[in-house]
Parts: C-alpha cells; structure tokens; sequence
C-alpha cells in the first residue's frame, strides 16, 4: 500500500480518536469548571497519550482541551520583547534533555 494513504488513514485514525476522547470528556466539564475560579486558563489532557503536554504546548492546536476565561484568539504573537521570557522558559527545558537547544 502507498505509504502516503496509510499515513493519511492513520491521520484521519487520530483524529476521530481525539473526537471520541473529545466526547467522552464533555460530560465531565461543568464538575470541573467551578474548581477553576480565579484561573484564567486550563487545558485537560488525556494522560494516555505519550507527549500529550509538549503537544499541547508547542503544537499549535494542541491535543487537549483548552477552557480560557479570555478570548483566546486575541493572545499575540510573540515579539522581540518577548525573547528573554521564552528563553527563561526553555532552559530548563533544555537541560533537562527535554527540547534541544535552538
């Protein structure tokens, strides 16, 4: 079989998985959501899924579920400004094997 059909199958594979999981969380939501207070933002992860938090956090949909008190679509792209911050977040990263260094 051509192996880019059988990477598409496994794609699509994934994401019904995700709409299922998706589904399957849904009832859960309003028992979590008051333990949020004061909290702006919480992303629900399946922790069956190897990677899920770095997918989550550097991918740019991610493979959770995100609640956000905030609009989230009006968070900004990173600027110049921003570069001593995202490196103060990777280094340890990056020491601990976690991300290379870039």
């Amino acid at each position: 079989m051509n192996r880019e059909i059988m990477s598409g199958e496994r794609e699509r594979e994934r994401e019904r998985e995700r709409e299922r999981e998706r589904d399957a969380c849904a009832p859960h939501l309003p028992h979590s959501v008051p333990h949020f207070q004061g909290v702006k933002r919480a992303h629900l992860l399946d922790a069956r899924l190897d990677g899920g938090l770095l997918l989550e956090l550097y991918s740019r949909d991610g493979v959770g579920t995100m609640i956000s008190a905030d609009f989230y679509e009006g968070i900004r792209r990173a600027n110049v400004n921003d570069l001593d911050g995202i490196k103060a977040i990777l280094e340890p990263l990056e020491r601990q094997g976690v991300t290379i260094k870039r």
